[in-house]
Protein backbone atom coordinates (compact mmCIF):
# COMPACT_ATOMS: atom_id res chain seq x y z
CA UNK A 1 0.00 0.00 0.00
CA UNK A 2 0.68 3.64 -0.62
CA UNK A 3 0.79 6.32 1.70
CA UNK A 4 1.02 10.10 1.11
CA UNK A 5 4.14 11.24 3.34
CA UNK A 6 1.70 13.78 5.19
CA UNK A 7 -0.21 10.60 6.45
CA UNK A 8 3.05 9.07 7.22
CA UNK A 9 4.78 12.02 8.99
CA UNK A 10 1.11 12.40 10.82
CA UNK A 11 1.70 8.69 12.27
CA UNK A 12 5.27 8.80 12.85
CA UNK A 13 4.82 12.01 14.81
CA UNK A 14 1.86 10.07 16.90
CA UNK A 15 4.09 6.83 17.39
CA UNK A 16 7.10 9.56 19.22
CA UNK A 17 4.84 10.84 21.02
CA UNK A 18 2.88 7.51 22.68
CA UNK A 19 6.22 6.58 23.58
CA UNK A 20 7.27 9.69 24.91
CA UNK A 21 3.80 9.53 27.03
CA UNK A 22 4.87 6.24 28.11
CA UNK A 23 8.47 6.90 29.55
CA UNK A 24 6.85 9.92 31.66
CA UNK A 25 3.39 8.68 32.47
CA UNK A 26 1.50 11.03 31.07
CA UNK A 27 -2.02 9.48 30.68
CA UNK A 28 -2.69 8.60 27.27
CA UNK A 29 -6.05 9.53 27.17
CA UNK A 30 -4.98 12.98 26.37
CA UNK A 31 -2.55 11.87 24.02
CA UNK A 32 -5.84 10.35 21.96
CA UNK A 33 -8.13 13.32 22.32
CA UNK A 34 -5.56 15.77 20.45
CA UNK A 35 -4.58 13.93 17.45
CA UNK A 36 -6.12 11.83 14.41
CA UNK A 37 -5.63 8.19 16.17
CA UNK A 38 -8.30 9.52 18.93
CA UNK A 39 -11.06 7.58 17.15
CA UNK A 40 -9.28 3.91 17.02
CA UNK A 41 -11.39 1.03 18.47
CA UNK A 42 -9.28 -0.05 20.92
CA UNK A 43 -7.22 2.55 22.42
CA UNK A 44 -10.52 4.93 22.80
CA UNK A 45 -11.06 2.96 25.91
CA UNK A 46 -7.64 3.57 27.42
CA UNK A 47 -6.84 4.57 30.97
CA UNK A 48 -3.79 6.17 32.29
CA UNK A 49 -1.19 4.07 32.23
CA UNK A 50 2.47 4.02 33.89
CA UNK A 51 4.96 2.14 33.49
CA UNK A 52 8.28 0.97 35.63
CA UNK A 53 11.42 0.18 34.51
CA UNK A 54 11.54 -3.47 34.39
CA UNK A 55 8.86 -3.38 31.85
CA UNK A 56 9.38 -3.39 28.13
CA UNK A 57 6.78 -1.75 26.38
CA UNK A 58 6.11 -2.84 22.51
CA UNK A 59 4.49 -0.22 20.14
CA UNK A 60 3.56 -0.53 16.64
CA UNK A 61 1.11 0.35 14.10
CA UNK A 62 -0.71 -1.94 11.90
CA UNK A 63 -2.96 -1.24 9.05
CA UNK A 64 -6.72 -2.31 8.70
CA UNK A 65 -10.15 -1.41 7.43
CA UNK A 66 -10.85 0.47 10.79
CA UNK A 67 -7.39 2.67 9.80
CA UNK A 68 -4.23 2.98 11.92
CA UNK A 69 -4.15 0.95 15.13
CA UNK A 70 -2.57 1.41 17.84
CA UNK A 71 -2.00 -1.74 20.46
CA UNK A 72 0.61 -1.11 23.54
CA UNK A 73 1.34 -4.03 25.82
CA UNK A 74 3.82 -5.09 28.34
CA UNK A 75 6.16 -7.88 26.61
CA UNK A 76 9.14 -10.16 27.60
CA UNK A 77 12.15 -9.48 25.02
CA UNK A 78 11.78 -11.86 22.17
CA UNK A 79 13.44 -15.31 21.75
CA UNK A 80 13.58 -18.08 19.03
CA UNK A 81 9.90 -19.55 20.13
CA UNK A 82 8.14 -16.34 19.17
CA UNK A 83 5.76 -15.96 16.36
CA UNK A 84 6.53 -14.20 13.42
CA UNK A 85 4.02 -11.31 12.91
CA UNK A 86 5.53 -10.48 9.85
CA UNK A 87 2.99 -12.28 7.78
CA UNK A 88 -0.22 -13.09 9.75
CA UNK A 89 -1.35 -15.45 6.40
CA UNK A 90 1.59 -17.86 7.14
CA UNK A 91 2.05 -17.00 10.84
CA UNK A 92 4.95 -18.68 12.57
CA UNK A 93 4.47 -20.15 16.14
CA UNK A 94 5.75 -23.36 18.09
CA UNK A 95 1.95 -23.42 18.39
CA UNK A 96 0.77 -23.29 14.77
CA UNK A 97 1.70 -26.01 11.87
CA UNK A 98 1.49 -24.75 8.70
CA UNK A 99 -0.08 -27.21 5.94
CA UNK A 100 2.70 -28.20 3.44
CA UNK A 101 1.95 -27.14 0.30
CA UNK A 102 3.02 -29.86 -1.75
CA UNK A 103 0.88 -32.66 0.42
CA UNK A 104 -2.67 -33.11 1.02
CA UNK A 105 -1.20 -34.06 5.16
CA UNK A 106 0.01 -31.42 7.45
CA UNK A 107 3.30 -30.59 8.98
CA UNK A 108 4.09 -33.29 11.79
CA UNK A 109 4.96 -31.72 15.10
CA UNK A 110 7.78 -32.59 17.34
CA UNK A 111 8.98 -34.06 13.28
CA UNK A 112 6.19 -37.28 14.64
CA UNK A 113 3.45 -38.14 12.91
CA UNK A 114 1.47 -41.07 14.46
CA UNK A 115 0.72 -42.32 10.74
CA UNK A 116 3.98 -42.42 9.93
CA UNK A 117 5.47 -46.01 10.82
CA UNK A 118 9.32 -45.32 10.77
CA UNK A 119 11.56 -47.58 11.69
CA UNK A 120 15.57 -47.20 12.06
CA UNK A 121 17.31 -50.67 12.58
CA UNK A 122 20.09 -49.09 14.03
CA UNK A 123 17.82 -47.01 16.48
CA UNK A 124 16.06 -50.03 17.17
CA UNK A 125 19.17 -52.15 18.37
CA UNK A 126 19.22 -49.98 21.74
CA UNK A 127 16.27 -50.73 24.28
CA UNK A 128 15.41 -48.26 26.83
CA UNK A 129 13.02 -49.73 29.44
CA UNK A 130 10.83 -46.56 30.98
CA UNK A 131 8.72 -46.91 34.08
CA UNK A 132 6.55 -43.74 36.03
CA UNK A 133 6.69 -42.89 39.16
CA UNK A 134 3.27 -41.84 40.33
CA UNK A 135 2.76 -43.08 43.75
CA UNK A 136 -0.66 -40.95 43.69
CA UNK A 137 -1.58 -42.51 40.70
CA UNK A 138 -2.24 -38.84 39.01
CA UNK A 139 -1.90 -40.35 35.54
CA UNK A 140 -2.83 -43.78 35.48
CA UNK A 141 -2.63 -44.52 31.88
CA UNK A 142 0.25 -42.14 30.79
CA UNK A 143 2.00 -45.49 29.35
CA UNK A 144 0.46 -48.14 27.44
CA UNK A 145 2.28 -51.02 25.52
CA UNK A 146 2.01 -49.01 22.15
CA UNK A 147 2.49 -45.45 23.31
CA UNK A 148 5.75 -45.54 20.96
CA UNK A 149 4.40 -47.28 18.48
CA UNK A 150 5.35 -45.32 14.91
CA UNK A 151 8.06 -43.11 16.45
CA UNK A 152 11.52 -43.24 14.94
CA UNK A 153 13.21 -43.86 18.03
CA UNK A 154 10.05 -46.69 19.46
CA UNK A 155 12.70 -48.96 21.47
CA UNK A 156 11.26 -47.90 24.41
CA UNK A 157 9.59 -50.68 26.01
CA UNK A 158 7.23 -49.65 29.31
CA UNK A 159 7.56 -50.99 32.64
CA UNK A 160 6.46 -50.84 35.97
CA UNK A 161 9.81 -51.60 37.97
CA UNK A 162 11.13 -48.50 38.53
CA UNK A 163 14.60 -49.66 40.06
CA UNK A 164 15.55 -51.62 37.08
CA UNK A 165 14.29 -48.74 34.45
CA UNK A 166 16.74 -47.49 32.30
CA UNK A 167 14.25 -44.27 32.23
CA UNK A 168 12.08 -43.61 35.39
CA UNK A 169 9.58 -40.14 34.73
CA UNK A 170 8.32 -38.86 37.89
CA UNK A 171 4.63 -36.73 37.95
CA UNK A 172 5.96 -34.38 39.91
CA UNK A 173 2.30 -32.00 40.78
CA UNK A 174 1.33 -32.86 44.55
CA UNK A 175 3.71 -35.31 45.17
CA UNK A 176 4.37 -36.15 48.43
CA UNK A 177 7.01 -38.86 49.11
CA UNK A 178 10.79 -39.44 48.31
CA UNK A 179 11.88 -42.14 46.14
CA UNK A 180 11.04 -45.18 47.69
CA UNK A 181 13.78 -47.51 45.57
CA UNK A 182 17.39 -47.38 44.95
CA UNK A 183 17.90 -45.35 41.67
CA UNK A 184 20.33 -47.54 39.59
CA UNK A 185 23.70 -46.08 37.96
CA UNK A 186 22.93 -44.16 34.64
CA UNK A 187 19.28 -44.33 35.66
CA UNK A 188 17.75 -41.18 33.60
CA UNK A 189 15.03 -39.10 35.90
CA UNK A 190 12.65 -37.07 34.43
CA UNK A 191 10.65 -34.46 35.53
CA UNK A 192 6.75 -34.20 34.16
CA UNK A 193 4.41 -31.68 34.82
CA UNK A 194 1.49 -30.08 32.90
CA UNK A 195 0.72 -27.73 36.00
CA UNK A 196 1.85 -24.47 36.44
CA UNK A 197 4.29 -23.57 38.78
CA UNK A 198 2.41 -20.89 40.55
CA UNK A 199 1.57 -23.31 43.11
CA UNK A 200 4.53 -24.17 44.61
CA UNK A 201 3.28 -26.23 47.56
CA UNK A 202 2.76 -29.04 44.85
CA UNK A 203 6.14 -29.18 44.03
CA UNK A 204 7.62 -28.75 47.16
CA UNK A 205 9.44 -32.04 47.26
CA UNK A 206 11.84 -30.87 44.65
CA UNK A 207 13.18 -29.02 47.41
CA UNK A 208 14.35 -32.71 48.95
CA UNK A 209 18.24 -33.45 47.02
CA UNK A 210 17.26 -36.36 45.58
CA UNK A 211 14.96 -34.17 43.41
CA UNK A 212 16.83 -31.18 43.42
CA UNK A 213 19.99 -32.41 41.76
CA UNK A 214 19.06 -35.66 40.34
CA UNK A 215 17.20 -34.78 37.52
CA UNK A 216 18.42 -35.19 33.71
CA UNK A 217 15.50 -34.31 31.65
CA UNK A 218 12.59 -31.95 32.31
CA UNK A 219 8.95 -32.33 30.28
CA UNK A 220 6.30 -29.20 30.45
CA UNK A 221 4.36 -26.54 28.62
CA UNK A 222 7.39 -23.97 28.71
CA UNK A 223 10.00 -23.61 25.93
CA UNK A 224 12.13 -23.96 28.03
CA UNK A 225 11.92 -27.66 29.17
CA UNK A 226 14.32 -30.29 27.66
CA UNK A 227 10.88 -31.46 25.70
CA UNK A 228 8.35 -28.61 25.50
CA UNK A 229 4.48 -30.31 25.96
CA UNK A 230 2.15 -27.70 25.27
CA UNK A 231 -1.76 -27.74 26.39
CA UNK A 232 -2.79 -27.67 22.38
CA UNK A 233 -1.68 -26.64 19.00
CA UNK A 234 -3.23 -25.02 15.91
CA UNK A 235 -3.65 -26.59 12.23
CA UNK A 236 -3.59 -23.66 9.92
CA UNK A 237 -6.75 -24.39 7.43
CA UNK A 238 -6.00 -23.76 3.46
CA UNK A 239 -9.70 -23.83 2.53
CA UNK A 240 -11.51 -22.08 5.33
CA UNK A 241 -15.22 -23.13 6.18
CA UNK A 242 -17.96 -21.84 4.31
CA UNK A 243 -20.42 -20.11 6.92
CA UNK A 244 -23.66 -17.88 6.82
CA UNK A 245 -21.57 -15.31 9.03
CA UNK A 246 -24.14 -12.92 9.09
CA UNK A 247 -27.01 -15.59 10.46
CA UNK A 248 -24.94 -16.86 13.09
CA UNK A 249 -24.06 -13.21 14.66
CA UNK A 250 -27.91 -12.07 14.49
CA UNK A 251 -28.31 -15.10 16.06
CA UNK A 252 -26.69 -15.29 18.98
CA UNK A 253 -28.64 -13.30 21.88
CA UNK A 254 -26.29 -13.59 24.75
CA UNK A 255 -23.27 -11.48 25.65
CA UNK A 256 -20.77 -13.54 27.12
CA UNK A 257 -20.26 -16.99 28.97
CA UNK A 258 -17.50 -18.72 31.28
CA UNK A 259 -17.14 -22.22 32.35
CA UNK A 260 -15.39 -22.27 35.62
CA UNK A 261 -14.74 -24.52 38.49
CA UNK A 262 -12.20 -23.03 40.43
CA UNK A 263 -13.34 -19.81 42.25
CA UNK A 264 -10.40 -18.88 44.78
CA UNK A 265 -7.51 -18.44 41.88
CA UNK A 266 -4.05 -16.35 42.27
CA UNK A 267 -4.94 -14.43 38.59
CA UNK A 268 -7.64 -13.06 40.62
CA UNK A 269 -10.58 -13.99 37.64
CA UNK A 270 -13.58 -14.14 39.80
CA UNK A 271 -12.87 -10.36 40.81
CA UNK A 272 -12.10 -9.45 37.42
CA UNK A 273 -15.30 -10.92 36.14
CA UNK A 274 -17.12 -9.07 38.66
CA UNK A 275 -16.07 -6.09 37.44
CA UNK A 276 -16.89 -6.63 33.68
CA UNK A 277 -20.21 -7.23 34.53
CA UNK A 278 -20.74 -4.03 35.82
CA UNK A 279 -20.76 -2.74 32.14
CA UNK A 280 -21.85 -6.11 30.34
CA UNK A 281 -23.77 -8.77 30.93
CA UNK A 282 -21.28 -12.53 31.82
CA UNK A 283 -22.97 -15.92 32.38
CA UNK A 284 -20.96 -18.16 34.83
CA UNK A 285 -21.07 -21.94 34.63
CA UNK A 286 -19.95 -24.55 37.00
CA UNK A 287 -19.34 -24.30 40.32
CA UNK A 288 -18.65 -20.74 40.66
CA UNK A 289 -21.69 -19.41 38.89
CA UNK A 290 -25.66 -20.59 38.51
CA UNK A 291 -25.51 -21.77 35.19
CA UNK A 292 -25.36 -25.25 33.17
CA UNK A 293 -25.04 -26.69 30.63
CA UNK A 294 -25.71 -30.40 31.15
CA UNK A 295 -27.85 -31.61 33.75
CA UNK A 296 -25.79 -32.09 36.60
CA UNK A 297 -24.81 -31.07 39.81
CA UNK A 298 -22.84 -27.70 40.74
CA UNK A 299 -20.33 -29.87 42.96
CA UNK A 300 -19.99 -32.03 39.76
CA UNK A 301 -18.16 -29.32 37.71
CA UNK A 302 -14.90 -29.97 39.78
CA UNK A 303 -14.24 -33.32 38.65
CA UNK A 304 -11.00 -33.79 36.10
CA UNK A 305 -13.58 -36.06 33.75
CA UNK A 306 -16.34 -33.29 34.07
CA UNK A 307 -14.56 -30.26 33.49
CA UNK A 308 -14.38 -30.74 29.81
CA UNK A 309 -16.83 -29.12 27.27
CA UNK A 310 -19.45 -31.58 26.78
CA UNK A 311 -18.70 -31.39 22.69
CA UNK A 312 -22.48 -32.56 21.93
CA UNK A 313 -24.87 -29.76 24.37
CA UNK A 314 -22.39 -27.04 25.09
CA UNK A 315 -20.51 -26.01 22.04
CA UNK A 316 -23.62 -26.00 20.62
CA UNK A 317 -25.06 -23.92 22.78
CA UNK A 318 -22.08 -21.46 22.73
CA UNK A 319 -21.93 -21.55 18.63
CA UNK A 320 -25.93 -20.54 18.87
CA UNK A 321 -26.23 -18.07 21.52
CA UNK A 322 -23.18 -16.64 23.19
CA UNK A 323 -20.39 -14.00 21.43
CA UNK A 324 -17.51 -13.96 23.50
CA UNK A 325 -16.08 -16.92 25.75
CA UNK A 326 -14.18 -16.20 28.45
CA UNK A 327 -10.71 -18.19 28.34
CA UNK A 328 -9.03 -17.07 31.53
CA UNK A 329 -6.71 -18.60 33.48
CA UNK A 330 -6.50 -19.80 36.72
CA UNK A 331 -2.85 -18.31 37.24
CA UNK A 332 -0.38 -16.28 35.43
CA UNK A 333 2.54 -17.62 34.45
CA UNK A 334 4.81 -17.80 31.39
CA UNK A 335 3.61 -19.73 28.63
CA UNK A 336 0.67 -20.98 30.28
CA UNK A 337 -1.95 -21.74 27.59
CA UNK A 338 -4.20 -24.29 28.58
CA UNK A 339 -7.47 -25.88 27.06
CA UNK A 340 -9.49 -23.36 27.89
CA UNK A 341 -8.18 -21.18 24.43
CA UNK A 342 -7.22 -24.12 22.17
CA UNK A 343 -10.85 -26.19 22.98
CA UNK A 344 -12.71 -22.88 21.07
CA UNK A 345 -11.26 -23.83 17.94
CA UNK A 346 -13.09 -27.03 17.98
CA UNK A 347 -15.54 -24.74 15.21
CA UNK A 348 -16.75 -23.19 17.71
CA UNK A 349 -18.40 -19.80 17.21
CA UNK A 350 -17.30 -17.22 19.62
CA UNK A 351 -14.70 -14.99 19.76
CA UNK A 352 -12.35 -16.05 23.08
CA UNK A 353 -11.42 -13.48 25.24
CA UNK A 354 -7.74 -14.28 26.78
CA UNK A 355 -6.48 -13.76 30.14
CA UNK A 356 -3.09 -15.13 31.15
CA UNK A 357 0.79 -14.59 31.70
CA UNK A 358 1.11 -15.67 28.45
CA UNK A 359 2.46 -12.99 25.19
CA UNK A 360 -0.54 -14.31 23.36
CA UNK A 361 0.39 -11.20 20.98
CA UNK A 362 3.53 -12.83 19.90
CA UNK A 363 2.18 -16.39 19.33
CA UNK A 364 -0.99 -16.18 17.65
CA UNK A 365 -2.53 -14.13 15.08
CA UNK A 366 -4.47 -11.16 15.92
CA UNK A 367 -7.75 -10.37 15.43
CA UNK A 368 -8.83 -13.74 16.38
CA UNK A 369 -9.39 -13.10 19.72
CA UNK A 370 -9.32 -10.53 22.29
CA UNK A 371 -6.63 -10.20 25.02
CA UNK A 372 -7.58 -8.23 28.30
CA UNK A 373 -4.14 -7.07 28.85
CA UNK A 374 -5.05 -4.40 26.40
CA UNK A 375 -7.06 -2.80 28.81
CA UNK A 376 -6.05 -1.32 31.66
CA UNK A 377 -9.69 -2.32 33.59
CA UNK A 378 -12.06 -4.87 33.17
CA UNK A 379 -14.79 -2.24 32.35
CA UNK A 380 -12.63 -0.63 29.25
CA UNK A 381 -12.67 -4.17 28.32
CA UNK A 382 -16.77 -4.48 28.91
CA UNK A 383 -17.26 -1.34 26.71
CA UNK A 384 -14.72 -2.82 23.79
CA UNK A 385 -16.42 -6.47 23.59
CA UNK A 386 -20.00 -4.48 24.25
CA UNK A 387 -19.39 -1.97 21.14
CA UNK A 388 -17.83 -5.25 18.82
CA UNK A 389 -21.12 -7.32 19.77
CA UNK A 390 -22.73 -4.66 17.81
CA UNK A 391 -20.97 -4.22 14.99
CA UNK A 392 -21.67 -7.09 12.80
CA UNK A 393 -18.68 -6.43 10.32
CA UNK A 394 -16.13 -6.74 12.79
CA UNK A 395 -17.10 -9.21 14.98
CA UNK A 396 -17.72 -12.00 11.57
CA UNK A 397 -14.40 -10.56 10.58
CA UNK A 398 -12.94 -11.87 14.26
CA UNK A 399 -14.99 -15.11 13.68
CA UNK A 400 -13.33 -15.69 10.04
CA UNK A 401 -9.70 -15.03 11.46
CA UNK A 402 -10.26 -17.53 14.17
CA UNK A 403 -12.14 -20.26 11.55
CA UNK A 404 -8.51 -20.62 9.74
CA UNK A 405 -6.87 -22.61 12.74
CA UNK A 406 -8.75 -25.90 14.14
CA UNK A 407 -7.60 -27.62 17.17
CA UNK A 408 -4.99 -30.29 16.46
CA UNK A 409 -4.83 -32.90 19.20
CA UNK A 410 -0.83 -34.31 19.11
CA UNK A 411 -0.28 -35.98 22.71
CA UNK A 412 1.44 -38.60 20.74
CA UNK A 413 4.10 -36.58 19.56
CA UNK A 414 5.18 -35.73 23.15
CA UNK A 415 6.30 -39.59 23.91
CA UNK A 416 7.73 -39.83 20.73
CA UNK A 417 10.44 -36.98 21.39
CA UNK A 418 10.81 -38.52 25.04
CA UNK A 419 11.86 -41.56 23.37
CA UNK A 420 14.88 -40.21 20.89
CA UNK A 421 15.72 -37.53 24.18
CA UNK A 422 16.74 -41.37 26.18
CA UNK A 423 18.91 -42.14 22.91
CA UNK A 424 20.65 -39.39 22.29
CA UNK A 425 20.59 -37.12 25.30
CA UNK A 426 24.63 -36.54 26.46
CA UNK A 427 25.18 -36.88 30.36
CA UNK A 428 23.14 -33.63 32.37
CA UNK A 429 22.04 -33.01 35.44
CA UNK A 430 19.71 -30.00 36.66
CA UNK A 431 21.62 -28.73 39.26
CA UNK A 432 18.68 -27.08 41.30
CA UNK A 433 15.40 -27.90 39.42
CA UNK A 434 13.30 -26.92 41.96
CA UNK A 435 14.56 -22.83 41.42
CA UNK A 436 14.54 -23.66 37.53
CA UNK A 437 11.23 -24.60 37.69
CA UNK A 438 9.72 -21.59 40.16
CA UNK A 439 11.73 -19.05 40.17
CA UNK A 440 10.51 -16.09 37.54
CA UNK A 441 7.86 -18.42 36.13
CA UNK A 442 4.91 -16.92 37.60
CA UNK A 443 3.55 -13.15 38.59
CA UNK A 444 0.53 -11.54 40.61
CA UNK A 445 -1.92 -9.91 38.84
CA UNK A 446 -0.70 -6.50 36.96
CA UNK A 447 -4.15 -4.64 37.31
CA UNK A 448 -4.74 -5.65 40.92
CA UNK A 449 -5.59 -2.16 41.56
CA UNK A 450 -8.11 -2.08 39.21
CA UNK A 451 -10.18 -5.33 40.25
CA UNK A 452 -9.93 -4.65 43.84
Amino acid sequence: MKYSCESLRSSMFGILIVLMCLSLGVPLCLYLRRNKLKDLKIMKYASPISVGQNVLISVWITKSSDGFHNRTSSVTPSNKFKGKRSNEVNFRSPYIILKDENSNNSVSVGGYNKDDKVSNPEKDKIVKTVAVFDPQAQNKNFLKGDSFKGCEYKNCIPTKNVEMADVVIFIMPKLKIRPNFTRKTNQIWIFYTIEAPSRSNWFSMLRFPEYKSGMNITVSFTFKSDIPNLYGHLLQVTTPPKKDYSSIFRNKSKMAAWFVSHCKTRSERVKFVEKMKSRMDVDIFGACGTKICRNLNKSAWGKHEREMIDESMCFPMLSSQYKFYLAFENTLCRQYITEKFFKLFRDVDVIPVVRGGADYQSYFPSDMYVDTSDFSTPESLADFLSDLAEDEERYIRYLKNKDRYHLLITSDSMRCRLCEKVHTMNNQTYKNVFDWWTEDSCYDPRDSKSIW
